[in-house]
C-alpha cells in the first residue's frame, strides 16, 4: 500500500488571503491540521456563511493582491452561478483554482488544509457534485474523502505536490498559461536532498497544445507514491475525473524519484497495465525560465540528456504512434487514462506475450501476390497476472521450408492489386500496440496483408518496445497458410 507525504516544512511555509466584497475582516489562518481530511459536511454551493467559498478563500489568502484578486473572482462567479447555474461559474471556478495552485507554489498559502477546504467550497460551485456521487463511474463518487480528492497533498509542492489548471483561458495576471501553451504541469520534491528535482510531468505532445488535447478547462493534480520512505512513483488526477485527452498526454517518472531505470523498465499504470514508449525531448530535465512567472517550480538536473524516454499511453481511443527513441535512460513516463488516480509506476518488462492470429482464405489458402488476408496479435504482459501492454511494436515475417524469407507485406493502396515492394504501395507489417477504451492491446492487419512467394508458409509475429530492444520482446507464429500460384 502506499502512502502520501505532507511535508511539514512546506506547510509551515505557506501563508496569505483574500475576503469577498460582502465578507468581514479576514480570519485569522487556522492552526496546522493534517493534510488531508474531509472539510465538508455538505455539497451544496455556498459563496458565504461557513462554510462557503468566501470564508475559505478567507482562510487561505494571506497577501493583499490575491486577496483582492479573489474576492473578484468570487464576485464574479457568485454572479454567474446565480440559483444554480454551475457551467456558468465554471470558468471562474477554475482562475480561483488557478490562483490558489499558484498561491501554493510561490508558499504564501495560510496551509495545505485551508487549501483542501477552498478547493473543496469552490469545486462544488462548479460542479453538481451531488448529482455526480452516486456510483462508482460519477465524476465525485466519494466526495470529498476518496484520494481522487486530496488536494492538499497537491498544494505541498516541495513535498511533490502538483496543482494547475489547463486548457480554457485563465485570467490575466493569475494563470497566464492556462490556454493554448505547451507548458507541462510539473511536480518537484525539494526534501530530502539527495532526491530533490523533479519527479514527474504532465504535458501535451510536442505536435499538440493543452487546449487541443484537452477541449475544456481542467484541474490537473498530483501526488508522490510511496513504498515506504522512498517514492516509487506519482499519481496523476484531472477534475472533471471524465476528462479525456485527445489523442493522449505524455507523463513522464524522473530523476528526483532518485530511482535507476533498468533498460527494460516501461511505466505501469495502476488498474491500466503497461505502457510505452516514445521519442520526446526530455522535458524531466530542462529548466523552463517562463514557469518562474506563473510561480512554478522547476528543478532541473542540467541537460544530462537531450533525450530520454517516456512511456506514453493514449488517454483516448485513438491511434498512438510510437518512434524510435535514443539510448538515454534518464527518464521513463506514460499518460493517464482520464487521470482517474491512477498511480504510475516503473515496471521491469523484458518480455510480453504474443497471441497471433491469421484470417484467410478458403482451405487456408491465399494466392500469391494478388491475394489479400488478415491478421491480429494481442499482446499482453506474462502470467501469471496478465495485463494489456501498450507501446509494444509487432512485426510480421514468413517462412517456409526453405526458411526466413522478407515477403509478406501490407498494401497502403486499396486500388493496388499487386505487392511489389517497389511500387512504393507496400510497406513491411510493423503496428505498435495502443491501448483502448476496451484496454485490450493488439494490433490489427484488416485484409490488407500479401505474401510474394508460393507455398507452405509460416507467419512470425516478433515484438519489442517501441525503439527499445530490451524491452517487450516476444515472438508467436502461424503454421496453416498455403500460398498458391
Amino acid at each position: 500500500m502506499s502512502c502520501r507525504l505532507l511535508s511539514q516544512a512546506a506547510a509551515a511555509a505557506l501563508v496569505l488571503f483574500v475576503a469577498a466584497c460582502d465578507q468581514g475582516p479576514p480570519s485569522e489562518p487556522q492552526s496546522e491540521t493534517p493534510s488531508f481530511r474531509p472539510t465538508t459536511t455538505s455539497v451544496a454551493c455556498n459563496f458565504n456563511g461557513n462554510p462557503s467559498v468566501s470564508n475559505a478563500a478567507n482562510t487561505y489568502f494571506t497577501v493583499t493582491a490575491d486577496k483582492l484578486t479573489a474576492s473578484s473572482i468570487i464576485s464574479a462567479m457568485q454572479s454567474a452561478f446565480g440559483t444554480s447555474d454551475y457551467a456558468a461559474a465554471r470558468p471562474y471556478g477554475f482562475d480561483l483554482l488557478a490562483l490558489t495552485g499558484k498561491v501554493s507554489r510561490q508558499g504564501t498559502g495560510s496551509s495545505p488544509a485551508d487549501g483542501q477546504a477552498l478547493v473543496e467550497q469552490t469545486i462544488q460551485c462548479m460542479f453538481d457534485v451531488d448529482a455526480a456521487n452516486d456510483s462508482p463511474t460519477d465524476a465525485f463518487f466519494g466526495w470529498p474523502t476518496d484520494n481522487h480528492f486530496d488536494f492538499a497533498s497537491a498544494l505541498t509542492p516541495l513535498a511533490g505536490g502538483a496543482f494547475y489548471t489547463r486548457g480554457g483561458l485563465g485570467v490575466p495576471g493569475v494563470d497566464p498559461h492556462a490556454d493554448s501553451t505547451t507548458y507541462p504541469v510539473i511536480a518537484n520534491l525539494a526534501t530530502p536532498a539527495s532526491a530533490a528535482g523533479n519527479v514527474s510531468l504532465i504535458a501535451p505532445p510536442t505536435s499538440s497544445d493543452w487546449r487541443t488535447i484537452l477541449g475544456q478547462r481542467v484541474l490537473l493534480h498530483g501526488e508522490l507514491v510511496y513504498s515506504g520512505t522512498s517514492a516509487i512513483g506519482y499519481d496523476w488526477k484531472v477534475i472533471p475525473r471524465d476528462a479525456v485527452f485527445t489523442p493522449y498526454a505524455i507523463v513522464a517518472l524522473c530523476q528526483g524519484l532518485n530511482q535507476t531505470f533498468d533498460d527494460a523498465d516501461m511505466v505501469h499504470q495502476d488498474g491500466v497495465g503497461v505502457i510505452g514508449f516514445q521519442d520526446v525531448e526530455d522535458l524531466c530535465t530542462q529548466n523552463v525560465p517562463s514557469l518562474a512567472s506563473a510561480g512554478g517550480l522547476w528543478r532541473g538536473f542540467g541537460l544530462v540528456e537531450k533525450l530520454g524516454k517516456f512511456a506514453v499511453r493514449s488517454l483516448t481511443p485513438e491511434p498512438l504512434h510510437a518512434t524510435a527513441v535514443t539510448v538515454a535512460f534518464s527518464t521513463i513516463g506514460g499518460s493517464a487514462g482520464g487521470a482517474k488516480g491512477d498511480e504510475f509506476t516503473a515496471e521491469n518488462l523484458p518480455t510480453v506475450v504474443l497471441d497471433l492470429e491469421v484470417t484467410d482464405g478458403p482451405r487456408n489458402r491465399v494466392q500469391v501476390n494478388t491475394g489479400r488476408f488478415s491478421a491480429t496479435v494481442v499482446v499482453t504482459t506474462p502470467p501469471p497476472d496478465p495485463e494489456p501492454a501498450g507501446g509494444i511494436t509487432v512485426k510480421l515475417s514468413v517462412s517456409n521450408n526453405n526458411g526466413n524469407f522478407n515477403g509478406i507485406f501490407e498494401v497502403t493502396d486499396p486500388t493496388y492489386t499487386g505487392c511489389d515492394p517497389q511500387s512504393g504501395k507496400v510497406q513491411v507489417p510493423e503496428k505498435t500496440t495502443i491501448l483502448t477504451a476496451t484496454q485490450e492491446t493488439k494490433v490489427v492487419w484488416n485484409n490488407t496483408l500479401c505474401i510474394t512467394q508460393t507455398g507452405a508458409a509460416t507467419v512470425n509475429a516478433t515484438s519489442e518496445a517501441a525503439g527499445n530492444p530490451n524491452a517487450g520482446i516476444g515472438f508467436d507464429s502461424y503454421t496453416k497458410l498455403n500460398v498458391v500460384p
